[in-house]
């Protein structure tokens, strides 16, 4: 090899070696990032790994609550379980706020007949006065001045027994056509359970639902009937939507 070529391939490895101690200084920052990139790894794991647990430990918290206000719904129902719901009762608003008034009304036009009909069947051995029968009335409100619903409260929860066993019976009914006497008119003042808001608003979304026939309730608990069928479904998780309690097709 001679001198001009040994000295042209010096200043080449001099030339490489000058550019390979740029190209590490110019990783030098490429490192550092790398370490960081590294380290945010590792933070976002231990994040993830800590939002997870959140997650589990809120759903668990989840479902204590719902337990919770299923529980406090039922004991509330439970307190319900010595009212009535009566509609169609017509007060004037001097009647509304006088609750002797609003027991003796509700009592003579809707409850003494159907207890007057339980005596004649043997299961009343004498029907009650008004204020014997009921503890407590009061009036809630209504929208665009329809009647006001009332909810009556019994002083024994046999009494309110009775009236659902004989309302069917006896309770008050508006005449039927003269082309349809077959059947029963429509009782003049509607009797229902009185029910907790939550269990009232979930009757209420499975009664309008499209593809449910009825849907009533029996001791505080809901039942319903399909359309295409006469089988009897009942609601065990009023927290659940509608479309999860009903029967799939």
């Amino acid at each position: 090899m001679s001198s001009h070529t040994k000295k042209e391939l010096e200043l080449i490895i001099a030339g490489l070696n000058s550019k390979l101690e740029g190209l590490e200084k110019a990783m030098e920052p490429l490192k550092e990032l790398v370490s960081k990139v590294t380290n945010l790894e590792t933070l976002l794991k231990a994040s993830k790994e800590k939002c997870d647990g959140l997650t589990t430990a809120l759903e668990a918290k989840d479902k204590q609550v719902d337990a919770l206000l299923l529980k406090l719904n039922a004991v509330e129902q439970h307190n319900r379980s010595w009212s009535v719901r009566i509609n169609g009762v017509h007060l004037t608003g001097e009647e509304e706020t006088n609750v002797r008034t609003v027991k003796e009304k509700i009592y003579e036009a809707v409850l003494k007949p159907i207890l007057e009909g339980a005596r004649e069947m043997g299961d009343l051995d004498e029907v009650p006065d008004a204020h014997s029968l009921i503890e407590h009335a009061h009036v809630l409100p209504a929208k665009d001045n329809a009647i006001k619903p009332i909810i009556a409260r019994f002083t024994y929860r046999e009494y309110r027994s009775l009236v659902f066993r004989h309302k069917k019976a006896f309770a008050p009914r508006e005449r039927t056509p003269a082309s349809n006497d077959s059947r029963p008119g429509r009782f003049r003042y509607p009797l229902f359970e009185d029910l907790t808001k939550m269990t009232f608003a979930k009757m209420r979304a499975l009664a309008t639902h499209p593809r449910v026939e009825a849907c009533w309730s029996s001791g505080g608990q809901l039942r319903f009937k399909m359309k295409d069928s006469q089988t009897v479904h009942r609601v065990n998780n009023l927290l659940a939507t509608v479309e999860a309690i009903l029967p799939t097709i």
